[in-house]
């Protein structure tokens, strides 16, 4: 009887260090997937361009090509408010932007590059998160020469725009012409700007 005993416990020992093996093999292997599922999809997201992005999410922004555009209110460097656009004869861009977006930073020299060869266009970035000290200190640091402006993400929100940066180009009449969402190049913002025939 005791033999049978100590067999039965060999045996339940040898079973519980088999399932235990088990469990973490496989916890290993759930988590092996997960992140190799994961890294698939992030990989899938920077393989995206930035008009295949604009076609996967122009239903979701509230902005179509002829719309007048609203006046959303930018709180300039200075901490007063201001409305955006202002009402001059010039075609406008205005990038919806956040000092946590990668991107966003990736873009903001294109843009000011931009600035420096075309004078009939006005660049306004609106960034939602930035303190006007936040704003004074990236302009003094990086140099842009573009207005940079802090905005709610409620103004963001009502236009239903879930990526940054997120760029609007608007006609002299201020209409919606175009909607761009990812980082853009130069090249590419001069071609949408001349077809404007400014």
């Amino acid at each position: 009887m005791t033999l049978q005993k100590k067999n039965l416990s060999l045996g339940l020992l040898i079973f519980l260090l088999v399932a235990l093996v088990f469990y973490v093999f496989r916890y290993k292997q759930l988590v092996t997937d997960f992140n190799n599922l994961a890294l698939k999809y992030n990989t899938l997201n920077d393989s995206i361009s930035g008009q295949q992005q604009v076609k996967l999410q122009e239903e979701k922004v509230k902005l179509e090509k002829g719309q007048l555009f609203t006046t959303v209110v930018g709180i300039t460097t200075d901490g007063k408010t201001l409305q955006v656009p202002n009402k001059d004869a010039k075609a406008k861009m205005i990038v919806f932007s956040s000092s946590t977006c990668p991107n966003c930073d990736t873009f903001h020299p294109v843009l000011s590059d931009f600035a420096n060869t075309r004078d009939d266009v006005d660049i306004v970035v609106l960034q939602y998160d930035a303190t006007p000290e936040e704003q004074q200190k990236i302009l003094k640091d990086k140099g842009y020469n573009f207005s940079l402006m802090g905005t709610k993400s409620s103004v963001l929100d009502s236009l239903n725009v879930m990526y940054t940066p997120t760029t609007v180009i608007l006609d002299k009449a201020n209409r919606v012409d175009t909607v761009l969402l990812a980082s853009q190049d130069l090249k590419t913002l001069h071609t949408v700007f001349d077809k404007l025939h400014l």
